[in-house]
């Protein structure tokens, strides 16, 4: 969790700017579009807080926020297929060209965003027709526990790696191996953390907080 607290401090941002929307439609739009601008300021400034806006982090919070807005009205299917096809290949690409480049080029997390947007946008609208795309109880575990996944995933793979140290796996076929089972555990592990935790206490949260408002 501690790897990922980064995260949580633009999470909270986001949180407050949805509590503000909720007051009122107009924040939902000023706020987003005033950090975008701020962004752009931000570029060639050191120091808090121009650090905390020039990662880029609120423009792609802008574009989730248009695609929010987008997915509220209809689109021919066509747009929508096309929306989720570009979405998947562009995300895919992004993620190539990444690890290509070593892990570092300019841009990488405005492609990813793009890429989640158009493909967001296509399965939204897809499933507005009743199509349903990973709608199977696998797929809804694995969403449900994506946000354990968000907290737990960087321990879980420090963990896997020193396994992997410890019996000496060397080699390209060895990381693969160790690769793919470092993904299959994260799944593991965050599903069972949402069953076992994550689910129980939201349950027992949710029903303290209805007695007391009925009280």
């Amino acid at each position: 969790v501690v790897a990922v607290a980064w995260t949580l401090q633009y999470e909270l941002i986001f949180y407050g700017l949805f509590l503000l929307g909720i007051f009122h439609r107009l924040f939902a739009w000023i706020i987003p579009v005033a950090m975008t601008v701020l962004y752009y300021f931000s570029w060639g400034e050191n120091g808090v807080p121009w650090t905390f806006f020039k990662e880029g982090w609120m423009l792609i919070f802008l574009i989730g926020c248009v695609t929010a807005a987008l997915v509220r009205k209809s689109c021919p299917r066509y747009v929508a297929i096309t929306a989720a096809i570009a979405g998947t290949v562009g995300f895919i690409a992004s993620a190539a060209v990444r690890l290509a480049c070593h892990d570092v080029y300019p841009g990488s997390h405005f492609a990813f965003g793009l890429s989640s947007a158009a493909l967001i946008y296509g399965l939204v609208q897809l499933e507005k027709r009743g199509v349903v795309i990973g709608g199977s109880r696998l797929f809804q575990l694995l969403g449900a526990s994506s946000y354990a996944l968000y907290l737990i995933h960087v321990p879980v793979i420090i963990a896997v790696l020193r396994v992997c140290r410890l019996i000496h796996w060397d080699g390209i076929t060895a990381a693969s191996v160790a690769g793919l089972c470092t993904f299959l555990v994260c799944l593991a592990a965050s599903a069972a953390f949402h069953l076992f935790f994550e689910k129980p206490v939201g349950k027992l949260l949710s029903s303290r907080l209805l007695k007391f408002t009925v009280s």
